[in-house]
């Protein structure tokens, strides 16, 4: 045999990773509510790839847990939670995802003048 016959002719490029994220890591929309799940479904038309399906039947009772949480938090916490007064402007952190923001959002963390949500409660904003 020849050398040129041991080496492959070509070589195929890896084969592209469709969705690097586990299918169990939890999606910013397992934070939302159940009516703005179903809003944002029907805004849609319920349209749905059926490959997202698994995720759409975990998400839905992810919502409808943070609805019923939503409102535990507001039974227990909703009159302090309205008489608290702001006593200094509060600073918002936007951007897109990848630029940044979540670093900023932990070296902020690090200074005591500043209170701040975990990355939990960014997620999950209706009950914390």
């Amino acid at each position: 045999m020849s050398q040129t016959a041991d080496k492959p002719r070509f070589r195929r490029p890896p084969k592209p990773k469709i969705n690097a994220y586990p299918f169990y890591s939890p999606r910013f929309w397992h934070g939302m509510r159940f009516t703005d799940w179903l809003k944002l479904a029907a805004r849609h038309r319920f349209r749905i790839h059926p490959l997202r399906w698994p995720m759409a039947f975990l998400v839905t009772p992810c919502t409808m847990f943070n609805s019923a949480m939503s409102r535990v938090q507001n039974w227990r916490h909703g009159k302090k939670i309205r008489e608290t007064q702001i006593e200094q402007p509060p600073i918002f952190i936007v951007g897109h995802w990848r630029s940044g923001t979540t670093h900023l959002h932990e070296l902020m963390v690090l200074d005591e003048r500043f209170g701040y949500p975990t990355t939990f409660e960014c997620m999950a904003p209706h009950h914390y």
